[in-house]
């Protein structure tokens, strides 16, 4: 399960995951990110898990410019190395 929760304002959007970005809800949480006034924060201060969709996502979203608050140690390893692997 996944909650999105958005914050828009005059500065930009933040957008706050908690729980588990996997299956279903990767494509609603990339439906919200993309639609979101940028510059876009994530805040993955609850985010718990993700599947391969997810961490490319994510990926993505960092890729594009978004700015990642506070993904866990293991987290951000999975989503650096995808980073890694797509650059080469």
């Amino acid at each position: 399960m996944l909650r999105i929760i958005v914050k828009e304002n005059d500065d930009g959007s933040e957008v706050r995951l908690s729980g588990r970005l996997a299956g279903e809800y990767v494509a609603e949480a990339k439906q919200v990110c993309f639609s979101a006034a940028e510059p876009l924060l994530i805040d993955a201060t609850e985010l718990q898990d993700a599947d391969a969709d997810g961490f490319a996502l994510l990926a993505k979203l960092i890729d594009g410019g978004a700015r990642v608050e506070g993904l866990s140690g293991y987290l951000a390893m999975r989503v650096d190395a995808l980073r890694r692997r797509s650059r080469s």
